[in-house]
């Protein structure tokens, strides 16, 4: 059986919201423990002679959110055979609620001593609730209006991939962190991908507890993401339809606050939830082992 317009639709509306509250803070801040013998961090030589400690160079870990996004579908297009093509948003409105899980494995390394580039590979998994009624006249072919409903709660699974670089600075106990990092996201249900960039800044203080370090911070991050699905499908008669959606974050800066605790200098556990007092919510956990 040929997929319907109805499920086609739903699956793109989900699928565009997905992507754009997919990304999240996946950043690297590491404890110091000097590492003078091995080929990286580069250029650590003025570091090492004003002893100052460096950071272990290489990291593998998992990460995990959980995290829920609202997203303006900005504009939904739609031809029937032998029209052109005609917007639908006078004559439907969206209702979408996403649910969003990550998990991915995470690997890093400092190149720099202030400069970490690390990557992701994992699986995302969304949940959505979607109402919509769709009436489109047909402005050619005679007959009534074609009605498309769509009532769904339904599960999708893809492939997360994510490239990003982290730099630090800071004065003793005080440091910033500027992170720029790249993500997509490929599903069975389309073809091509969904990608996004992200931009975060986090200021915090690090402290002792016992022989272990513990760094807390707040921050901020802004999503850039304003994209678009094409698909063709079928009506309920059988005609084909192509079917064109574009949308972007509803609001792209999202508030965080977390903290990350360096066990025997090699252990990091790191947790952070953020909001952006609206639609965003999200909840973040990481453990990293470090060498």
């Amino acid at each position: 059986m040929k997929t319907s317009l109805k499920k086609q639709l739903y699956l793109a509306l989900k699928v565009a919201s997905l992507f754009i509250i997919l990304s999240t803070s996946s950043f690297a801040v590491t404890d110091s423990l000097a590492a003078e013998n091995g080929v990286f961090p580069l250029a650590k030589t003025w570091f090492v002679e004003n002893n100052i400690p460096l950071p272990v160079p290489f990291g593998v870990g998992t990460f995990f959110t959980h995290m829920k996004r609202d997203v303006d579908i900005t504009n939904v297009d739609v031809a029937l055979p032998n029209n052109d093509k005609q917007s639908i948003n006078d004559f439907a409105e969206f209702d979408l609620t996403n649910k969003t899980t990550v998990a991915a494995v995470k690997l890093d390394i400092w190149v720099l001593p202030l400069l970490n580039l690390y990557g992701l590979v994992g699986a995302v998994t969304t949940n959505a609730d979607l109402e919509a009624t769709i009436t489109i006249d047909k402005i050619i072919l005679p007959g009534p209006p074609t009605v498309i409903s769509i009532n769904n709660n339904s599960d999708i699974t893809g492939n997360y991939f994510g490239l990003g670089s982290t730099v630090v600075g800071g004065y003793k106990n005080w440091f910033l962190l500027g992170d720029v990092s790249y993500g997509y996201s490929k599903f069975k249900e389309f073809d091509g991908k969904l990608d996004f960039w992200m931009y975060s800044a986090r200021t915090g203080l690090q402290s002792q507890i016992g022989n272990h370090n513990l760094r807390s911070w707040v921050g901020a991050i802004y999503l850039s993401s304003d994209k678009s699905l094409h698909f063709n499908a079928e009506d309920e008669d059988g005609n084909a339809v192509t079917v064109d959606v574009y949308q972007h974050t509803k609001n792209p800066l999202t508030f965080q606050t977390g903290s990350m605790l360096t066990v025997y200098k090699r252990f990091e556990i790191m947790g952070e939830i953020g909001t952006n007092f609206d639609d965003a919510s999200l909840a973040v956990f990481a453990f990293t082992y470090r060498f």
